[in-house]
């Protein structure tokens, strides 16, 4: 599961200095050395790849076919980039599919819900900007 090369362009480009991490220091982390945290149900998980002090949160989220992620609604705007997997997004009322390769973005405030496929997990690079919206991972085990 690897980026593309134009994503990490892309990613990079918008978002700067808002993946820098609680310290100053810059850093280079496995995703399979980022810590772990599994929601309490067990169908979806999360990797904490990146918790910015002030300017953004960086995780790698993956849920489990067939799960339903209820209507919220997060503090922070909110990025997706689907790497694996996928399903339907509906944001503010409106839905859409997405698949590997689509970028979503989703307003502070925004009502939001996603059902993921049925045929496999469902991997996304997520980040919070602000970062207030990844404390609902605190939780997490």
């Amino acid at each position: 599961m690897r980026l593309t090369l134009s994503a990490v362009f892309l990613l990079g480009s918008m978002f700067g200095a808002a993946l820098a991490s609680q310290t100053t220091a810059g850093h280079v982390i496995a995703a399979d050395a980022a810590p772990l945290k599994t929601a309490p149900h067990g169908k979806a998980s999360v990797r904490l790849l990146s918790e910015g002090a002030q300017s953004a949160f960086v995780g790698l989220l993956t849920i489990d076919p067939g799960v339903t992620i209820p209507v919220h609604r997060d503090e922070s705007e909110e990025f997706i980039y689907m790497l694996e997997g996928g399903g339907t997004i509906s944001i503010d009322g409106v839905a859409s599919t997405v698949s590997p390769g689509d970028f979503v973005f989703m307003p502070a405030g925004a009502e939001v819900t996603f059902s993921s496929t049925d045929a496999g997990s469902s991997t996304a690079l997520q980040i919070f900007a602000p970062p207030e919206s990844a404390a609902k991972y605190d939780s997490w085990q």
